[in-house]
């Protein structure tokens, strides 16, 4: 509960970073952590796309000029430049007209008339037959040559009634209007949406995301007055719906329909990446239309809202969010890049089905990031550093399911970039934190008892490193001494290297028994050991403890004595002695040298209680204060009062015979 407060500071400050870098600096031109954002969205798009399928408005059509098209006109015999299409157009549009089509847009922007161009050829033509055929009798002028294509288009256009839409732009560079030829344009009316800008605006790092109501340009010839334009996708839902688009302080309407674009600008809800919707081709349009089968239009048009517009390869293609690649491989204008007329089909269809999307405002945004960083810093702060880890990368998936379902049930872009970052950094701040200052005593705590308790032990101590003080306190404890009989004599018989490794292979043993009973390794003293219970975590049963590992210690010292007897090498016998009382436990040592031990009478006795059991052939004695500790659970033989050096009175000693209801007979001390 301590370390609740500091884990508060460290997901609040964590949260401050990220909405800080989430905000437009003054050295930088966009947000840090905009990219990031950003390319969270179309991973969004992404998924929906595999998993959902959008709405899409059944009238809507692209033709599109497709490679076939350009094959068909251009390319073969001699082909027929794109200047000298205007004709084509107004074939196509003638049968889409009677076929019953609702309204077209003409994503098709030709600026120069063809008659100009014809002109300067025919005349060049003229001249060069004159220079290499003198006489010939030519006309002087190529004006009769010259087709007026635009005026066939214009008289096509206006039969419309105002249902053909027309592209324009405006050139960013010198914010001046750029549209069709004037024949073309003069045949709609611009100021009552029979014309549209086709411009398209891309976020900071170039994906087309979302689409502005309007923009503002001069007139082509005229710079002295600005001009407000409408969207190409808003006159033609205009023109196909017969409602009229209305501002009012700040909101649109179609119609009584609301159009959610904050700002004026409308985030594009994609259907779907190249293709979405269904597609013809205009090449096949058009020898449809020169061989009268009006039929085939009326199949695959009538009723429809048409868009006609470039969709050749590597043409006029806008990098959308479906073209997002992950592993750093390389976005937009590839072979799968959606074209601009979709992009205008898109848009078309966010605003007729009405299925708008939104995204959180920049108070939410940093409200979520700060929401969820200090939940990671408490959940960090309350779990093990594994679990941690584990449960933040739980609740930052649960955070990613939830943006995916708000974007695909409710069309909101919550923030995932910010709020994800902000739970990873959050939780390696909280455990670096942890391990450079919370973690200080745990630490030291390991050092210490490294090879003096066992991992039980070391585990509640590291669980609550409060629970002791390691300066040196008074404890009520249990201390058990024991040692080899005649070891020292036994070791001159043998080899150094032998007598060391006989030693070890006993002190493994009876090691594993003390730590089994959790108590703590003092020290090795030559062939002896001490080791005590009680401290340095808390045991309310530390002398029943010790007397359960005296007993398993003469148990395994019998199993050794049988495998040694096997190896032909003397058995040994042990004397073990155990006393209960008051010890100072605490750190004893240099600055360079320090050990965790316990010094006092209480030790004093234990090792003068372990001595005695030469003089009484006895194998553990125990004193009276550890047998007022255990009286209901072991069976003692009473040694009487003995005089123990160092002591003024004597003390009363008993010979540990077994728990009670372990023994086998009657044991009678003589």
């Amino acid at each position: 509960m301590k370390e609740f407060p500091r884990a508060l500071v460290i997901g609040l400050s964590c949260a401050a970073l990220i909405v800080f870098l989430s905000c437009s600096l003054p050295f930088a031109s966009h947000p840090l952590l905009e990219g990031l954002e950003l390319s969270s969205m179309d991973l969004r798009y992404l998924i929906r796309d595999s998993t959902r399928k959008v709405l899409l408005d059944p009238r809507i059509v692209i033709v599109g000029i497709d490679n076939d098209t350009f094959e068909q006109l251009t390319y073969r015999d001699l082909g027929e430049p794109t200047i000298l299409w205007s004709r084509h157009y107004a074939a196509v549009l003638k049968s889409m007209r009677e076929a019953g089509v609702v309204a077209v847009g003409l994503d098709v922007i030709q600026e120069t008339s063809p008659g100009p161009w014809l002109r300067l050829r025919i005349q060049e033509a003229l001249d060069n037959i004159r220079k290499n055929v003198p006489g010939s009798r030519l006309p002087e002028d190529a004006e009769d040559f010259v087709p007026d294509d635009d005026q066939i288009l214009a008289q096509e256009i206006f039969k419309w009634n105002g249902n053909i839409v027309l592209g324009a732009y405006v050139d960013s560079r010198s914010q001046v209007l750029r549209k069709p030829a004037p024949q073309i344009w003069a045949a709609v009316d611009a100021r009552e949406h029979g014309a549209g800008l086709v411009n398209v605006h891309a976020d900071p790092d170039g994906i087309i995301r979302r689409q502005a109501l309007y923009l503002t340009g001069f007139a082509a010839q005229e710079r002295k007055e600005k001009e407000r334009f409408d969207a190409f996708f808003l006159s033609l839902a205009v023109r196909a719906t017969g409602e009229q688009v209305l501002e009012k302080k700040g909101r649109w309407f179609l119609g009584r329909r609301e159009i959610f674009a904050p700002d004026g600008e409308m985030l594009i809800n994609y259907a779907g990446g190249p293709l979405t919707f269904p597609t013809l081709s205009f090449g096949d349009a058009l020898r449809r239309a020169q061989k009268g089968d009006l039929a085939w239009f009326e199949r695959n048009v009538r009723g429809k809202i048409v868009l006609i517009g470039d969709m050749s390869f590597g043409n006029d293609t806008e990098p959308t969010p479906f073209d997002f690649r992950l592993f750093g491989k390389e976005r937009g204008r590839t072979e799968g890049s959606v074209h601009g007329v979709e992009v205008h089909g898109h848009n078309l269809n966010t605003l007729l089905t009405g299925r708008f999307l939104s995204e959180s405002g920049n108070l939410e945004r940093a409200g979520l990031v700060l929401l969820l960083s200090i939940l990671t810093s408490l959940i960090c702060a309350a779990s093990p550093s594994i679990l941690g880890f584990l449960y933040s990368a739980c609740l930052a998936l649960a955070y990613f399911l939830v943006s995916l379902y708000a974007f695909n049930y409710h069309g909101r872009f919550i923030p995932l970039a910010g709020p994800s970052l902000g739970i990873a950094l959050t939780c390696v701040a909280m455990y670096a934190y942890r391990y450079v200052v919370s973690d200080r005593d745990k630490r030291r705590i390991r050092r210490l008892f490294s090879g003096y308790v066992c991992e039980s032990v070391a585990k509640e101590l590291l669980d609550d490193p409060k629970g002791t003080q390691l300066g040196g306190e008074s404890l009520h404890v249990t201390v058990l001494f024991s040692d080899i009989r005649n070891f020292t004599t036994m070791s001159e018989n043998m080899h150094p290297q032998e007598a060391i490794s006989f030693l070890n292979e006993y002190l493994s043993e009876m090691v594993d028994v003390i730590f089994r009973y959790e108590g703590t390794l003092n020290k090795f003293i030559g062939d002896g050991i001490m080791a005590f219970w009680g401290a340095p975590a808390p045991q309310k049963d530390h002398a029943f403890r010790a007397i359960q590992a005296a007993l398993e210690m003469l148990l395994r010292l019998e199993e050794l004595n049988r495998k040694w007897s096997k190896e032909r090498k003397a058995p040994i016998r042990i004397g073990i002695g155990i006393h209960t009382g008051v010890a100072v436990i605490g750190n004893v040592g240099s600055g360079k040298r320090m050990e965790y031990t316990a010094i006092g009478d209480t030790v004093n006795l234990a090792s003068r209680i372990e001595g005695l059991n030469k003089e009484f052939g006895t194998s553990i004695l125990i004193s009276e204060a550890t047998f007022l500790e255990v009286t209901d659970s072991v069976e003692v033989l009473s040694i009487g009062e003995t005089h123990v050096k160092g002591k003024i009175q004597d003390v009363k000693i008993l010979e540990l015979l077994g728990l009670k209801g372990e023994l086998e007979h009657e044991y009678t001390y003589l």
